[in-house]
Formats: C-alpha cells, sequence, structure tokens
C-alpha cells in the first residue's frame, strides 16, 4: 500500500495485529502507511509510528 490512509472518524490503535487491549485513539486525520496486512494498517503518525 503506496497511498495514505484517510480516517474520518477516531479509531483505536493496537500495538500489533489480533492484540484486543486498545486504549489510544487516533483522530480523524491523513495518515502515511508503512504496512498493510489484511485489514491491518500500521501507520506512521506525527509522533512516530502507531
Amino acid at each position: 500500500m503506496k497511498q495514505p490512509i484517510r480516517l474520518t472518524e477516531a479509531t483505536d490503535v493496537y500495538e500489533k495485529p489480533r492484540y484486543g487491549i486498545g486504549g489510544e485513539e487516533l483522530p480523524p486525520s491523513t495518515y502515511e502507511v508503512i504496512e498493510a496486512t489484511g485489514p491491518w494498517v500500521h501507520v506512521k503518525t506525527a509522533d512516530g509510528t502507531e
């Protein structure tokens, strides 16, 4: 995936795929995609990678 992803609503953040405990949220914005596996997307944020 070489294009940015746009979140239109706050989205839970997980440490890794299938890790069921969230705790943080990403606000709606556009994020750079680092990698994608199925429905899981690893993105770069202003604070670093998530």
